[in-house]
């Protein structure tokens, strides 16, 4: 009799800016056969969903939101997570595609030279009339 066993396989995804918002998108395959792993990024665990995907492309609707609120990267630049599965109950524990959707925050700098900018572009306006 087989015994059931959870297979853990971590992960870190690097070189991402402190503050920088990080969508996780998974998924299990293009055709709905069993063995989905539950992917863990953060604490937030999600199974990759399976899709039965029969032509053309698959897009990002195809794929599975890790967190319904972007993870936010701290100050080492890291985004770590693993892939878990149980290969007695659920086979192989596919992962067949991730997609990172990330989304950089302005450094406080960048909004100061912005913001000075267009005052000093406001002043010059007001003396040209």
């Amino acid at each position: 009799m087989c015994s059931s066993v959870d297979v853990l396989r971590p992960f870190t995804l690097s070189g991402f800016n402190e503050g920088d918002q990080i969508s996780v998108y998974v998924i299990q395959g293009l055709v709905n056969n069993g063995g989905a792993a539950m992917v863990t990024i953060e604490g937030e665990t999600t199974q990759a969903l399976a899709v039965n995907f029969t032509s053309g492309t698959p897009t990002i609707d195809n794929f599975t939101l890790i967190n319904s609120t972007p993870f936010v990267v701290e100050a080492d630049g890291l985004l770590k997570g693993s892939f878990n599965w149980d290969p007695v109950i659920s086979g192989e524990g596919d992962i067949g595609g991730m997609i990172l959707v990330i989304t950089p925050i302005p450094e406080p700098s960048t909004w100061l030279l912005l913001t000075g900018g267009v005052s000093l572009l406001a002043v010059l306006r007001r003396r040209c009339r």
